[in-house]
């Protein structure tokens, strides 16, 4: 069962503008930033009384192709990768006070990787052709060389920063090997660096008290590393059938890697203790043999930040969740192919859609079962493919549209989903 009226929806669409605009929320999901073509113009949201106040509006001479808050959310990058710079606003909360800095690359260069580091002070920047990558400090504008780092014209690097954010996990792949480095993300020096023989890395990931990081290839194979480079254990997934490890992921105490087997169109979802290295579980869900669901396992299976539940919308016609602490025991909660599905950050529930209807579950434990509480809601979007919450409201985005699930204070609590 269902319950109307929790939630009520409101369109920022009215924002637009001719083609090419999107639109992108800072971190603390206070502000929204507007690209359109040559300009930008950045808004204060108030969900109580449904408003967007304009605060900034930047005219640039070249074209946005990208903008990227900074993890604080007080400033933004505003990217032309095609024509190999970028601008950096900051100070927005104070348009009295505003700065910008333009970074060009040298023209043989071409920006490839451009983002903040997690503490918001520096950028790091990855050009092609191995010209050079680097650190830009926002402070003083220094650059500093990082030749560990290095690209070809077809490879780009993986990075990926611990989640203190600490530390920076690199792999590149040049002079034909894939080499792997740990970085420090404060000295910006090189800890120690390696080569790998492995086939076809497919990712990175690093563990959540950032103790660990996981590699991952098309060969069924997962290398774990520790934080002074050594080998802390390597798993491989030894089935003839299955393809490689596409996507991997995080909780507490396990990893989950997911893998597919055309012949019986099934997804496997492996589940790996940390504490004692075997595989504790292999979770089943069955697709088309024409349907691309196993390709896209990033925004379709998820733990929750208690670590006690995982979602997955990996089958063509059911969302299931799982109680971890209770055998696996699976629930399955619809009969509708979910495109996407986010966990809130610090609670026991989720989003999902289904077509253009929203759905949103609260999950609590009953022993072996799983007690679960269900809102829809019919959007005017025909789907949506990201998802972000702020707080109790939900924001939802697609390429042509947005719109802001804001939950109604008056309604407290959910109908019991039979």
């Amino acid at each position: 069962m269902s319950q109307a009226g929790k939630y009520k929806q409101w369109r920022l669409n009215e924002h637009g503008g001719d083609g090419g605009t999107f639109i992108k929320f800072s971190p603390n999901s206070q502000l929204f930033v507007i690209a359109l073509k040559r300009s930008i113009k950045i808004f204060k949201l108030d969900y109580n009384r449904f408003l967007s106040e304009e605060v900034l509006v930047y005219h640039s001479d070249f074209e946005v192709e990208d903008i990227k808050w900074s993890p604080d959310s007080k400033a933004l990058l505003i990217i032309s990768i095609q024509c190999t710079y970028f601008v950096l606003v900051q100070n927005i909360h104070k348009t009295e006070d505003l700065t910008t800095y333009r970074i060009q690359q040298p023209p043989p260069a071409k920006l490839i990787f451009i983002d903040w580091v997690p503490d918001s002070k520096c950028l790091i920047l990855v050009s092609s052709c191995n010209i050079f990558s680097c650190v830009h400090r926002i402070c003083d504008g220094r650059k500093i060389l990082i030749p560990s780092i290095c690209s070809t014209k077809e490879e780009k690097p993986l990075l990926a920063f611990s989640s203190d954010g600490k530390y920076l996990a690199s792999i590149t792949y040049h002079a034909f090997s894939y080499h792997i480095a740990l970085l420090s993300a404060s000295l910006w020096v090189t800890l120690w660096m390696k080569k790998l023989e492995l086939f076809i890395i497919k990712g990175l990931r690093w563990s959540q008290n950032s103790d660990m990081f996981a590699i991952w290839d098309y060969s069924k194979k997962l290398i774990f590393f520790d934080l002074n480079g050594e080998n802390v254990h390597t798993l491989h997934y030894d089935d003839p059938f299955a393809s490689g490890f596409l996507f991997t992921l995080f909780s507490r105490n396990l990893l989950a890697a997911t893998c597919f087997k055309d012949n019986e169109k099934v997804n496997l979802i492996l589940l790996y203790n940390l504490g004692n290295w075997q595989l504790s579980a292999i979770l089943e869900q069955k697709f088309n043999l024409e349907s691309s669901s196993h390709l896209h396992a990033a925004n379709k299976l998820a733990f929750s930040h208690c670590g006690n539940f995982l979602a997955s919308s990996l089958s063509d016609d059911a969302l299931m969740l799982w109680n971890l602490k209770e055998c696996c025991n699976p629930c399955k909660l619809t009969n509708l192919q979910h495109k996407t599905l986010q966990w809130h950050p610090r609670k026991a529930k989720f989003a999902s859609s289904a077509g253009n209807q929203i759905f949103i579950w609260e999950c609590n434990q009953d022993g072996p079962m799983i007690k679960t509480k269900m809102y829809s809601v019919v959007t005017e979007m025909p789907s949506a493919d990201t998802f972000v919450w702020a707080k109790k409201n939900l924001i939802l985005q697609n390429l042509q549209s947005t719109v802001i699930l804001v939950r109604d204070k008056e309604r407290k609590k959910f109908v019991n989903n039979s």
